[in-house]
Order: structure tokens, then sequence, then C-alpha cells
């Protein structure tokens, strides 16, 4: 019997802590609600690499769209999330250099982002006390997810199972690349407060990649002949100067330069943001 009220009253004193914890949620919920911000992003998304002369080439700009969640967690300072989704392409036509111009590859891809990124305020933002603006700065870590294609008699073919550089194909030891990577997105933008519950902004962010195959170019040229003879599509799409019709380039490059791994590829994301605070009903 002892120990039957000694259960008894150990849960009702848990019952009493789980009340009071849940009445103080409830008490706060307003004050932390008024913390959030849910929105979307409506911008262009595009990338460097290169396909793109190693620049953001103004050609290839694309839709955007994304949504985001942001919580104030000080005065100037804020996290947020996002699921960013974009386009991305590429084409040596732009290329500035005639022995790119002549490598006449191209490339276009989906690009889906899920990132969080940490934002600092330059300034106070209080709409009650007449601070409606402010620019930010924002520095966080994302993944990503990518599938470079090329259009070939007018359909679309996927690049990265081809093995393009002769990964898998030709030489074992050299791996076919991942279609996902993790990235640094860094950049600034603007906030302004329309009213206490509604934000507009302005975003520019690049984001640093680890992976110089977003475009399906990095290396050398294969051995497109030993290529071709296992996968004439792989090798034709290895190398495309002889469908130019003027080219300086021999019928097998193999060894020259295709790319350069040194100079990873880059991806950008920027536009309008609305955001609307969150309130306790």
């Amino acid at each position: 019997m002892s120990r039957q009220i000694i259960n008894l009253h150990s849960m009702r004193i848990s019952i009493l802590k789980g009340m009071f914890i849940l009445l103080l949620g409830i008490t706060n919920f307003s004050a932390i609600a008024q913390k959030y911000h849910l929105g979307v992003m409506i911008g262009a998304s595009n990338y460097m690499g290169e396909l793109s002369n190693q620049e953001l080439n103004g050609n290839h700009y694309h839709f955007a769209l994304g949504a985001i969640g942001r919580y104030n967690y000080s005065e100037r300072f804020s996290f947020s999330s996002h699921i960013y989704y974009g386009k991305i392409s590429g084409n040596d036509e732009d290329n500035s250099s005639d022995y790119w111009t002549t490598r006449n590859l191209d490339f276009r891809s989906n690009i889906f982002e899920i990132g969080i990124q940490n934002e600092f305020d330059l300034m106070v933002l209080d709409f009650k006390n007449d601070k409606y603006f402010t620019p930010y700065l924002f520095a966080g870590v994302s993944g990503y997810f990518f599938n470079p294609k090329t259009v070939v008699n007018n359909e679309l073919v996927e690049l990265q199972p081809l093995g393009t550089e002769g990964q898998e194909v030709l030489y074992a030891q050299m791996k076919k690349y991942k279609k996902y990577g993790l990235a640094i997105p860094f950049g600034g933008g603007l906030k302004y407060l329309v009213n206490e519950n509604l934000n507009f902004g302005f975003e520019l962010g690049m984001r640093k990649t680890f992976n110089d195959y977003i475009d399906d170019v990095s290396t050398l040229y294969p051995d497109v002949e030993a290529l071709s003879l296992i996968d004439p599509l792989a090798g034709q799409l290895s190398f495309r100067s002889p469908e130019l019709v003027s080219t300086s380039k021999g019928s097998n490059p193999v060894g020259q330069k295709r790319g350069n791994p040194d100079n990873k590829d880059w991806l950008f994301f920027g536009g309008i943001t609305i955001t609307v605070k969150l309130k306790n009903k």
C-alpha cells in the first residue's frame, strides 16, 4: 500500500510539473511566435565555372523560387533556413577565348538547395521607433542537388552517367562525381519593415562549392577514340569540337585541357524576399 501511495504521489508531482511547463509555454507562446517569420524568395539563379568563363554570365540568369523561415534571437542577429529551386546553364559560345569556344560544350541543370545561415543586421529594426530599414550580412552552410544535361538530336541527355572524362569507363580508379554536395552560402541584402508584421527584402548570395563537375567539365580529355568504341554517345559529348564547321583541334585530344580542376564551381541565388511575422491567434 505504501508503495502505491508513493507512486501516486510521484505521479501527481509529475502531472503538476507537466501542467506548469505547459502553462508556461502557453504564456510565452505569443512572445516566442513574434520572433518567427515565414516567407518566400522570388528571384534568379546562376553559376560560375568552366562553361561561363568563370563569371556570372548575363545570358544565363534563370528564374528561381524558394521558401524562407527566420528566427530573430536578438535585436540584430537571426537564424534562418531556406529551400530554393532554380536553374543554371553555360555555353562555350559565350567564352572570350577561341580555345574554349572551339571546345563547343554546353549544359543545363536544375538546382535544389536546402540551407541554414546566420544573419547580422547592421542596424536595429524597430517599427515602433521608426527604424524601418537595415542592410544585413549572412553566412551559413547548404546542401545542393544538380544533374547536368545537354541537348543531342533535340533530346535532353544526362551527362553524369556517361563519364565524359572517362570516369569508370576508361579509368576505373576515377569515380563518377556525385550529383549533390555541400556549399558555403554568404552574401548580403536589405530588409525593410512595411509594418510590424510584414518585411520586404532584397538578397544576393554566392555559394562556394567544393565541386568542379556541376557543369560536367573539370580535368583533361580522355582517350576519345577508346571512349567512343565503348560508348559512342559518351565520346561525342566528351569532345564536341568536330561538330563545328572549322576547328583547330585534332580528332583525339587525349591529355589536353578540358577544364581547370583548380577553379571550383560557384552557385548564385538572389532576389526579393517577403516574410510575415507569426502571431499568436
